[in-house]
């Protein structure tokens, strides 16, 4: 079974392509090539090091994943990490026993 290529795929040319999944690929924006195509490679090469690559390129596997992990809750699941994360963002209040301990 083969697996879906990412967005990243989008912005390198398959210079050829071999048997095993890592093909040599090269930028379409500054010709970088890579001999052995790795996707967090090639996305650290579009976010960090290719000054021609255009902000759409940058960082989309990463919201794609965020947004397809999300898409995958329940709503109940949904509403749990909601809660969670009020806790956890909420200004840190101590408890009564704890004020005694520290005070």
């Amino acid at each position: 079974m083969v697996r879906k290529k990412g967005p990243v795929w989008n912005h390198f040319e398959i210079i050829s392509n071999t048997i095993n999944s890592h093909p040599h690929v090269k930028c379409k924006y500054c010709s970088k090539e890579y001999k052995r195509a790795v996707p967090e490679r090639m996305q650290t090469h579009l976010d960090k090091k290719c000054v021609q690559s255009p902000d759409s390129a940058k960082s989309q596997s990463k919201q794609q994943n965020t947004t397809s992990n999300l898409d995958h809750l329940s709503e109940e699941e949904k509403k749990s990490l909601k809660l969670l994360l009020s806790k956890v963002l909420s200004p840190y209040k101590l408890s009564n026993k704890e004020k005694r301990l520290t005070g």
